[in-house]
């Protein structure tokens, strides 16, 4: 593994987070410092969590099936989200992730077929993999979804021009996007359309597993929402 004397600034200046910045011994702390890195992840490009795996349950040839996907992380937030629903007196959950994506296409009938998922973070620089697993919700109207098009540029617009519904057979390698598009960015007015493509996915999350690699020995705690708060323990790696 690389030394952590020789880690280099992020593209943006900013110093990656280095391996001694990552808590280990203090379980409160562990669960705060990987909220603050997931939210982190949401807000900007550079740190290595914005871009996680989401795992999905499919009905395959041989019967369910994993089915797995690299996505952009969109929302992070720990602690309840009401925005998701439920009254004062329901507890809906320690934390809420989120992703953006075609609502035609695959993973939003496997979520609405089976709404348990997982997400995979990994981030080199720290050693550090986090895997997090709740019920996913896929939102497609409201206040939400409208912010959340609204605050998408153009040129992220584009893909949910695709003339096919995404992982259908076709019959060239020719990208899944309308000619004049092809080779530009649309203009505001020319990704409207899109909108009727566009979907929100939330997950809420009631179950974390933190793992630190380190050459003196792993680290491993695992973290369950439970009436009201998270409640964590060691495990072995």
């Amino acid at each position: 593994m690389a030394n952590t004397d020789d880690q280099k600034p992020a593209p943006d200046g900013t110093a990656y987070p280095s391996d001694s910045e990552v808590p280990t011994d203090d379980l409160d702390r562990i669960v705060a410092d990987l909220w603050e890195r997931l939210s982190d992840a949401a807000d900007r490009s550079q740190p290595a969590f914005h871009l996680p795996m989401l795992a999905t349950i499919r009905t395959g040839p041989h019967g369910l099936e994993p089915s797995v996907r690299k996505v952009v992380l969109r929302f992070a937030r720990r602690g309840p989200d009401r925005s998701l629903g439920g009254d004062a007196g329901e507890d809906v959950g320690g934390g809420t992730l989120g992703c953006h994506t075609d609502a035609l296409g695959p993973k939003v009938a496997e979520i609405r077929a089976n709404p348990r998922v997982a997400w995979t973070f990994y981030d080199p620089q720290a050693r550090l993999q986090v895997r997090a697993s709740g019920t996913a919700r896929v939102l497609t109207d409201g206040p939400l979804v409208d912010a959340a098009w609204t605050a998408t540029k153009p040129s992220a617009r584009r893909c949910y021009l695709a003339p096919h519904v995404p992982g259908v057979p076709t019959d060239s390698p020719e990208p899944n996007l309308p000619a004049p598009v092809r080779k530009r960015d649309p203009t505001t007015a020319e990704s409207e359309p899109g909108r009727a493509h566009f979907a929100a996915l939330r997950t809420t999350i009631d179950a974390l597993d933190w793992l630190h690699l380190h050459h003196a020995g792993h680290r491993r705690a695992q973290f369950r929402w439970d009436n009201g708060e998270w409640r964590g323990n060691w495990v072995a790696v």
